[in-house]
Parts: C-alpha cells; structure tokens; sequence
C-alpha cells in the first residue's frame, strides 16, 4: 500500500518559521518516529495565514525536489523576511516609528530613508484621517460609537513589502499547472463571515465552490489568508474583504483530506497527514502567577487555535466510531436493536472513507505569545527553526496524540489513552 502524504501548515505570522524546522526534519528522512527515517514527498498543502505562503510557494516548484524547494523557501525566511541590525524585516513595519531612525547601521546604508518615511506616513496617515474625519460627521450613531469607529491600529502597520514578498516569491501559473501537487488555502470572508477556499483543484465536488489562484486574484487570496484582524488591514477580492483563514480554520484538516481523494483516489493507497500548528498543549504549560492582559491574550490565542485542531480529531474519531460499529453489523450482530443502530451509522458514513494516519506538530512553549506574531528578528526566526526541526526529529507520537489506522499499532498497544483510529 503507496503512502500519500499532506501536509497542513497552521497561521501564527513569525512563528511560521517553525514550520520550515519541521519540514527539514520530514523531507530529509530525519524524523524517525512519524516516517522510519524515510524522506517525505507530498502531494497535498494546505494552510491559513502564513502557512498559506510557506503552502503557496512549496507548491509553485513542480517537477523539483521537496528538499531543494524547501531549502529556497528557507533562504527566503533567513534572507528576505528575517530582519538583521542592517535590514528591515521583509513582512511589515510600523508607520511613523521613531525607533527606525535609532538604527546606526541602517542609517549609514540608507541616510534618506529616514525623510523618505516621513513623507510617506505621513500622506498615508493624513490622508487616513481625513477619511475617519468624514465618516465621524456623516454618521449618525452616537458620538461614543463614532469615537470608537475612529479607531484603527492597523493604519500604522504598512504591508507594503508583504505584498511584495508575495509577488516576488509565489508563481501563479506554476501552482495552477502543477497536477502533481494540490494546495488548498483558506481565507475568511470578513463580510459573511464564512471560510472560502483557494487553490489549484477542479472545482467540482467538496470544491466546487473554492476559487481559483488566477493571476488577478491568487496574490490577494493569500494575502488575505494572512491578514491578521486588528493588525494587518482586510485584503479585498472581487470588492469583499476578506482576513486571516486561522480565524475560523486555523488547520485545516477537511479541505486536506478532500484533496487526498482528488488527487490520489486509488483505493490501495494509505494517507498520512502531517498537521504543524504553533500553539502548545497548554496542559503542560502552567498559569502564570500574575493576572495580566497580555498573559490572558497569549493563553486565550494559544487555547483557541489548539482548541480547534482537538476539534477536528475529535469528529475523525466519531467517524471511526461509526465505522466501527456499522462494521460490527455486516459481521452479523444477534441483537435486533443492535442492528437497527448498526444500519444507521453505516447509512451515515461515506463510501471514500478510509484509514489515514494523522500526525501531529507543535512547540511546547507559547514562542512569545502574541507579540511573537510580530517577531521577524534574525535571531528568533533561526531559533524557530532550529526549534521545529529538533521537535520533528524527536518527536513522539503517543505524547502527541498521533492518530493511527488500526488500533493494532505498536504506538496504540503501548499507551491506547492517546491514540485513536481515524478515517478519512
């Protein structure tokens, strides 16, 4: 039986860097446990936010080998996007921030950046205000609501070199005509408030409503996919806003497991699923003693993108349980009742269901917190990496809550609490 792999990269901004570790560790036959040291090839990437970038450009590079294009995607992280005492960071900076021109060695490469800046935010900003300006007179809530509605943070975040990093790095017309390698990214709909899929499949089946990667709107779509509410501003597609996928599928696991059946139906083959999200299990991280905001943000950011991948394995779990039983009916079953409860699940249950295997990634520390969304420093983004590749490469799976086909899995007979069977 042939493994098909995929590979689900989660959101988390800086932190996407531990994602690239873990996919070292996996495409160089390191990762002893989830693979038996043997390098991976995947045929599905899927993301949200910045895993929707780290997904887009592995799968812009058919036809060259998962390492090479990975190491590329590396350079870029440690070249482009990390931010040396020399270099801005390649993602996003603030606008009118009078630390930039504390930075000696910046300075001495670029002497006007400083007026050049100034100029710059300073029209942005005017010219922002003057707009809020208008829409506090017009509006006819009350002056507290229109106060508030004055607000916005994002204005000072510029993402001009995000949506440049994008453009430069993401070959449309190499995801669209590459058969080889689904890719699958979500973005949320900011106006509905519903997830919409983007990526190179046919649009047919479970994704027949999923919008293609066009060279009109494929850049927006995964810039959209990582617009982060409150600190990036919403990406507009066809005259809808639309922001981070990770808000509401944050890892998705679903789209993935359609994309298995797109591009590898055969029945023989086995899928293996490798799901890299940034939030630890914060059962093994203790509350901190003091009662502070920014400590309450990072749990409650940590708990509710967590809470989302526990979700999914949840309802895997359920399907197997239905799978179980309505098997144990074909197998003949002496209780009328029994029977009748037999029947239902197997009416319930799909006929392209199978058993896949589901692997599971993440630090075991909060990587900073929110503030580490923003942290693009040299230094942090090698130390993520180097981060995810030993946590790949020591992984364990029953500590992990792996998901195995058979409850007959060595990983199963030794400690059955934490692993379940799952179908696809």
């Amino acid at each position: 039986m042939a493994k098909k792999h995929a590979v689900i990269l989660s959101g988390g901004g800086a932190k996407g860097a531990f994602e690239i570790g873990v996919l070292k560790a996996l495409f160089g036959g390191f990762a002893k446990a989830p693979t038996d040291g043997q390098p991976i090839e995947p045929i599905v990437y899927t993301g949200t936010s910045v895993g929707a970038f780290n997904a887009a450009y592995l799968a812009s590079k058919p036809g060259e080998p998962p390492q090479q294009t990975l190491r590329a995607l590396e350079d870029i992280w440690r070249d482009v996007i990390a931010s040396t005492a020399t270099r801005e960071n390649g993602v996003m900076r603030f606008r009118a921030n009078p630390f930039e021109m504390m930075s000696i060695d910046r300075l001495l490469n670029d002497p006007m950046l400083p007026m050049r800046r100034f100029f710059q935010d300073g029209t942005f900003l005017a010219k922002d205000a003057i707009e809020r300006a208008d829409m506090f007179f017009r509006s006819k809530q009350t002056l507290t609501r229109r106060l508030i509605q004055t607000i916005d943070f994002s204005a000072f975040i510029a993402t001009d070199k995000l949506h440049d990093l994008v453009r430069r790095h993401i070959a449309l017309d190499r995801i669209r005509t590459n058969t080889e390698q689904a890719l699958v990214v979500a973005a949320t709909n900011w106006e509905k408030g519903e997830v919409e899929l983007f990526g190179n499949l046919p649009q047919t089946g479970d994704f027949a409503d999923m919008s293609e990667l066009t060279d009109k709107i494929g850049h927006l779509a995964i810039l959209a996919s990582a617009a982060i509410p409150g600190v990036f501003p919403p990406v507009e597609v066809y005259h809808t806003k639309y922001v981070d996928g990770g808000l509401l599928i944050n890892t998705p696991l679903a789209p993935s497991l359609s994309a298995l059946r797109v591009i590898a139906p055969a029945n023989q083959d086995e899928y293996v699923i490798h799901v890299i999200y940034l939030d630890p299990d914060l059962s093994a991280i203790p509350l901190e003693e003091g009662n502070n905001t920014m400590d309450t943000m990072n749990r409650f950011s940590a708990l509710s993108f967590a809470s989302q991948v526990n979700r999914d394995v949840k309802q895997a779990k359920h399907v197997n349980q239905a799978i179980e039983l309505a098997s144990a009916g074909r197998g003949g079953a002496s209780d009328s009742r029994l029977k009748e409860v037999q029947s239902s699940f197997e009416a319930f249950l799909r006929p392209e269901y199978r058993p896949i295997t589901i692997h599971r990634y993440h630090p075991n520390s909060l990587l900073g917190g929110v503030l580490g969304l923003l942290d693009f420093g040299s230094e942090n983004i090698s130390r993520l990496i180097d981060m995810g590749f030993q946590n790949a490469v020591t992984h364990e799976c029953r500590e992990c809550g792996c998901i195995f086909p058979t409850m007959e899995h060595p990983m199963v007979n030794r400690r059955p609490s934490n692993v379940i069977r799952a179908l696809a």
